[in-house]
């Protein structure tokens, strides 16, 4: 009987790891299909001055809607990269300049939402400070 129960158990295993394996893989493939429709190619100078290409989509903005009852962890008023399937250091990026639609942004921070996305935080200031109400921007 427990030999049994051992083998029931090996099989649930192998079953729940074979639809692990099989959903991730559908997460990639979906990931990959939104970057070749959505995303852009942008070249971020690092402060140690060599360069790192990535695609990603740009926001210009990502604030919470007023008609969510989430409640959205960071706002990013001067634009955020979305980087699928790329895990990308803090401190590797952390300030480092990039050309947006917008011009010229400094990544502040680096959030992951999940394990193969990268949300890069960008701001209006160098060096990866944060904008704060006391800036005058005119």
């Amino acid at each position: 009987m427990k030999k049994l129960g051992r083998t029931r158990f090996a099989l649930n295993w192998n079953l729940n790891m074979e639809f692990d394996s099989l959903f991730d893989e559908a997460m990639k493939c979906a990931d990959f299909a939104i970057e070749g429709a959505m995303a852009s190619e942008f070249r971020l100078l690092l402060r140690n001055g060599s360069s790192l290409d990535i695609k990603a989509i740009f926001d210009s903005k990502l604030m919470p809607e007023e008609s969510s009852n989430t409640r959205v962890a960071f706002i990013a008023e001067h634009g955020v990269l979305t980087v699928f399937n790329m895990r990308i250091e803090k401190q590797l990026v952390s300030g480092a300049s990039v050309d947006t639609p917008l011009g010229t942004r400094h990544v502040s921070d680096v959030l992951y939402p999940d394990e193969t996305t990268s949300l890069l935080i960008l701001s209006m200031k160098p060096n990866g400070q944060r904008v704060s109400p006391n800036d005058n921007f005119l």
